[in-house]
Order: structure tokens, then C-alpha cells, then sequence
């Protein structure tokens, strides 16, 4: 397998993550080209000093690059892939990647598309803002990021993925599509939602409430804070894993029930489970780092 140096990489896609990889993949590859629907996306990069090779088109951008990074939002993956696919013909690009927050409906739909070619990558790592201007060489650093291979996924595309999660300074955990699914669920789309269900009602509050605002501190601030990411990323995370998220949903709200009907009593020894059971979470990654 030819070393990433050899390669030309194109990212597809220069938000905050797109544009993060980029910056982190400086020197690593031997070229990297950039993509986005939107020019002025482009040419914000380059203002902000990231280094990439900027392409107006899709034709432009497939003959340019040997591997393939999507970080485009999950909606836009099926027609993008479907527009690139055809403009390599008989040349198909060496591996193809997207970092998207889902894998099993997102990663049959990228197989069908890119066959062997293709393996799911998901960093877990990010900001509540979105957008190129939040782009960070040092995003990664240190993260996991979840590496989610098909059945006939090509060796040497996991070969490259894992030095490529190597590159960016993440440390890689193997996962199925359903088992990455059902975790993130879990640690990631749920508190998005719940962070974003508390600032609407919060902002329901404050109409009769005006005052509301000036009695923020830490609890709201901390709690809400994934509320501030763009509104499309929990659309798409219901619309790609809503199963998964459902249940979890559903048990969550059971839970709210139960703290909302439970004597001071109950909901003491509830609140201390629920502390335990963070520090426990929280504890084993750290262990784990």
C-alpha cells in the first residue's frame, strides 16, 4: 500500500470538521484538495491560513484526489457520492471516508455506492458552533475516533484509515455499524436533544418571565450547551438513527416521570446513582486514555 505522502486527499465539505482535517492532515498527505458547495467557504479557509488546493467543481475535485474524505452533513451524502462516483470511471479513488454521526443506514448507502473502497470514520470530537471560522488543527487531539469497516471493506483502506486517525491524533475503537449507532445514541444525540428540548422551553419561560436571563449561570450555560450546534446535525441524527435514539428516549422519559412523581427521599437516592454512575463513565475513559 502506498504511503499517505503518495497519495492526494480531498475533503469534501470544509466545515468545522472538514476544515479541522484539513489543518491536521497538513505535511501527512502528499496533496490536499478541498470542495465545498459554497465558494466562500473555500476562500475563508485560505484567508484563515489553511493549507489545501482549492477546486470550483466536481469533475475538478475527482480528478484531483486519490482518497476521498466526506464531511458534508448526512443528507447531502448519497447525492454527493452519487455525483462523484460516475467522474472517476475506471479509475475509482483509492479509499473513501466520511466522518458522519451515524454509520449503518449512512454506511449501506456509501457500500452500494463505493463498494470496497469505503470505510465510516467518526471522531469524537467537536464544538457547539459550526462553520469553517471554528476549524482547530488541534480538534482531534487526543480524541477516539470510531473506525466502522464493511464486511468486504478492503484491508488496505483500513490500513489507511487507522494511519489517518493516527495523523490527526485520535486513538481508533473498532465498531460495527449497530453497535456505533446504539452508543452514540447514547453519548452523543441524546444530550443534544435534551440540551436543545431545555433551551426551547427555557425560551418559553422567558416570555412570561423577561428577567430569566439575567439568573443564568453555570447550570443552564453547561446544560444547554450542545443547543448552540446547527439545527440540520439533530435532524439528521434523527432521521439515521431515530431506533436507536427512540428507545433510549422513551427510558428517559420514563426516568423523568419517575424523579417527578418520587418522594425528596427517592429522588436522593436517584440524583446519587445518577452521580455515581457519571463519575464511573467519565472515570473508565480516563483509564482507558
Amino acid at each position: 500500500m502506498k504511503d499517505l505522502s503518495e497519495l492526494r486527499l480531498g475533503i469534501a465539505g470544509l466545515g468545522l470538521i472538514g476544515g479541522s482535517l484539513a489543518s491536521a492532515l497538513r505535511g501527512y498527505f502528499k496533496e490536499i484538495y478541498a470542495w465545498d458547495i459554497d465558494p466562500g467557504v473555500l476562500e475563508k479557509g485560505l484567508d484563515m491560513g489553511i493549507s489545501f488546493i482549492s477546486c470550483e467543481t466536481a469533475e475538478e475535485f475527482a480528478n484531483s484526489c486519490d482518497v476521498i474524505l466526506l464531511a458534508v452533513p448526512l443528507r447531502y451524502m448519497e447525492e454527493i457520492s452519487k455525483t462523484l462516483r460516475p467522474l472517476f470511471k475506471d479509475s475509482p479513488p483509492v479509499a473513501v471516508m466520511d466522518v458522519g454521526s451515524t454509520k449503518k443506514e449512512i454506511g449501506e448507502i456509501m457500500i452500494s455506492i463505493w463498494g470496497s473502497a469505503y470505510i465510516g470514520l467518526h471522531p469524537m470530537a467537536g464544538k457547539e458552533y459550526s462553520g469553517i471560522e471554528q476549524a482547530s488543527r488541534s480538534l482531534f487531539q487526543d480524541a477516539r475516533c470510531a473506525v466502522v469497516s464493511g464486511k468486504e471493506t478492503d484491508p488496505q483502506v483500513i490500513e489507511m484509515a487507522l494511519k489517518i486517525v493516527s495523523s490527526i491524533g485520535s486513538m481508533p475503537v473498532f465498531l460495527d455499524p449497530e453497535e456505533h449507532d446504539s452508543i452514540v445514541a447514547s453519548v452523543s444525540h441524546i444530550p443534544i436533544m435534551v440540551a436543545s428540548a431545555l433551551a426551547y422551553v427555557s425560551g418559553e419561560q422567558m416570555e412570561s418571565h423577561p428577567d430569566l436571563s439575567c439568573m443564568v449561570a453555570g447550570g443552564f450555560s453547561d446544560t444547554t450547551r450542545l443547543a448552540s450546534g446547527p439545527a440540520w446535525l439533530l435532524a439528521d441524527m434523527w432521521d439515521t438513527n431515530s431506533g436507536n435514539m427512540g428507545k433510549l428516549l422513551d427510558r428517559l422519559i420514563d426516568t423523568l416521570r419517575t424523579f417527578r412523581e418520587a418522594s425528596p427521599e427517592v429522588i436522593e437516592e436517584m440524583a446519587e446513582k445518577a452521580r455515581l454512575s457519571r463519575e464511573k463513565i467519565l472515570s473508565q475513559r480516563i483509564q482507558s486514555d
